[in-house]
């Protein structure tokens, strides 16, 4: 029977192609959509995570309660000890001190009198020792030109900012800011390479220094503004250091003490669970969409064919095949016209997503510098595992549903009207 159905579709194109059609259209539009959606979603917590939330983040009581970053009269203090406490506790994570906090930068001409000033952001990370972030970073895959620091004084400063300021690489800057007691803090640094995030809002203004020279800067020894955890094999799932953050807070981190240390993971920053949960959403209203869409065009079309084929089904109930045979003909051709549909939409949603995963669309313009999350400037999409089978259920499920209501229509004549009316 199989056999029989599969060649009446062969050999009829109006019972098959359309349908086909449609399927494919819809299904290919599923597959891009969710390799569109998932590379979005991946890019934004691979930037988040990288320089704003790591895995997980430690910081001070007040400094999460005041919901501040890069403070220093809120900094972390005495974190050998605290960096000794999460390694015994997460062996499988590598952590890493980071200080964050803004300054004046000001550019002097030949001559040492001003030339430019402007804000910066600066970010003091470990760039020389073992537990050095330069892979974490990504510092030696962005550095456009130059090399990275090597001693103390030296420092990384992005591309678009070196050229705003019109600063030359080996010039010698001057940060004007404030230490850890209020005081002020004036440094001198050289920039020695130039980078690039591709995230706007790094990219505008921040200058890289090392831990070391952040610490002596700010007047915080042994101390830092946060404190990030990265897995190891850089393999992220919902929630997962969920039970660290509960053991280490019940042992490490007291209530009373606002500047105890207090570990907060992914999605409990920058309202991270909140773009989860919508990202999973919004997956399933997409597919729920357009099975609705596409199971009510199919309806449609099947009650055309429908009526086209009345002489059809006139014929084989009177050869004595029951109603039940013919109606579970016509679901077994919808799933048969439903898994041709899926191959072809795949096929044809990969080309533009895998055009997208390489290519990507620049979205500079649209990113402002006082954004939650941290994108990317170009969106590219992922094509995973997920994305090849991300349209099976829409279209085996909608011809299915098409099939399922239109067939009905069997059941509502009698056979010998039917014969009478299609004079068979």
């Amino acid at each position: 029977m199989i056999k029989f159905l599969a060649k009446g579709l062969l050999r009829d194109r109006a019972r098959s192609l359309f349908p086909i059609l449609v399927i494919t259209l819809g299904v290919s539009i599923v597959v891009l959509m969710n390799a569109y959606v998932t590379g979005a979603i991946g890019g934004m917590y691979r930037s988040t995570a990288r320089f704003s939330t790591g895995h997980v983040k430690v910081q001070t009581r007040a400094a999460i309660q005041e919901d501040v970053h890069g403070v220093a009269e809120l900094a972390l203090v005495g974190n050998q000890m605290t960096l000794k406490q999460l390694e015994s506790l997460a062996p499988e994570m590598s952590f890493h001190e980071r200080i964050y906090f803004g300054a004046l930068l000001d550019a002097p001409d030949d001559s040492g009198e001003t030339k430019y000033q402007s804000t910066a952001m600066i970010t003091a990370v470990d760039l020389t020792s073992k537990r050095n972030e330069i892979h974490t970073l990504g510092l030696d895959r962005s550095l456009m030109d130059g090399r990275l620091p090597r001693a103390p004084g030296e420092a990384l400063i992005t591309q678009t900012f070196q050229r705003n300021i019109g600063l030359k690489l080996g010039d010698s800057v001057t940060l004007i800011g404030a230490d850890m007691d209020g005081g002020m803090a004036v440094g001198n640094f050289t920039p020695v390479g130039t980078i690039r995030f591709g995230v706007a809002q790094l990219d505008r203004n921040t200058l890289i220094i090392g831990l070391e020279d952040g610490q002596e800067f700010l007047a915080l020894p042994d101390g830092a503004t946060e404190i990030f955890g990265f897995y190891k094999d850089d393999q992220y799932t919902y929630h997962r250091p969920e039970a660290l953050e509960k053991q280490f807070n019940q042992q490490h981190s007291d209530p009373k003490d606002e500047f105890s240390p207090q570990m907060r993971y992914l999605e409990q920053q920058n309202n991270l669970e909140s773009v989860m949960v919508i990202y999973k959403d919004m997956m399933v209203y997409i597919d729920s969409l357009f099975i609705m869409i596409m199971a009510i065009v199919l309806w449609n079309t099947g009650l055309m064919s429908g009526i086209r084929r009345y002489s059809e089904m006139g014929v084989r109930l009177a050869m004595g095949e029951t109603k039940r045979h013919a109606y579970t003909s016509l679901l077994i051709e919808s799933v048969f016209v439903g898994i041709a549909g899926t191959l072809f939409g795949t096929a044809l949603g990969l080309l533009p997503a895998y055009w997208m995963q390489e290519v990507g669309i620049d979205i500079t313009g649209m990113l402002s510098g006082d954004m939650s999350v941290m994108l990317e400037d170009r969106i590219r999409a992922q094509i995973t595992a997920a994305t090849y089978f991300s349209g099976i259920l829409p279209g085996v499920v909608a011809p299915f549903i098409g099939a399922l209501i239109s067939g009905l229509g069997i059941f509502r004549r009698d056979t010998s009207r039917l014969f009478v009316e299609l004079e068979v």
